[in-house]
């Protein structure tokens, strides 16, 4: 059984902005024109078979208000990304198959777990798109002990120094 949850206390439903968004807002949004922010490293995974995952069949506590309306699958996926606790999303396309090409625009909705299996399969126009986080680095190792060294300060630092500089001592008697 594949299913996917984010981690955390969040409530069951992922709430859409008050309004639907549109590209004409996203295109003023700097997730998607400053080249500076960067998407949180993890990969997105396409499900074939027109799938579409909602409250009560696959994806539990799913609101049914679009998030967005008139985006791209990868605007959608940027607001994805940008809302705390989302995994997937479900996208209806706009237009029929053939005119894909023309038009991109998805209505898209954001979803927090999702059971593949339950989905809606042979959904027509829908598509189930999931976010697998890298897995988090381990911390850095500490650095390492610095070498060791005697002072020159002690007697036994003066003598360590000498062998050291090619000078040991005849003197059994320093130590």
């Amino acid at each position: 059984m594949l299913g996917l949850t984010a981690l955390g206390s969040l409530p069951p439903a992922l709430q859409p902005d008050s309004s639907p968004e549109s590209s004409d807002r996203s295109s003023a949004d700097p997730y998607f024109t400053d080249p500076r922010v960067v998407a949180p490293p993890g990969q997105w995974t396409f499900h074939p078979g027109d799938l579409n995952c909602y409250d009560g069949h696959g994806a539990p506590g799913a609101s049914s208000d679009a998030h967005a309306e008139s985006i791209s699958i990868e605007e959608c996926k940027a607001a994805c990304l940008k809302t705390s606790g989302c995994l997937a999303i479900v996208v209806k396309f706009e237009s029929p198959p053939e005119m894909r090409a023309w038009s991109n625009g998805v209505t898209c909705y954001l979803r927090e777990q999702i059971w593949v299996e339950e989905c809606d399969h042979g959904a027509k126009n829908y598509e189930l798109h999931t976010f697998a986080p890298a897995p988090l680095l381990p911390p850095p190792s500490p650095p390492p002990p610095p070498p060791f060294s005697i002072s020159r300060s002690t007697v036994a630092g003066q003598i360590n120094y000498r062998f050291r500089m090619g000078r040991p001592s005849d003197n059994l008697t320093e130590v």
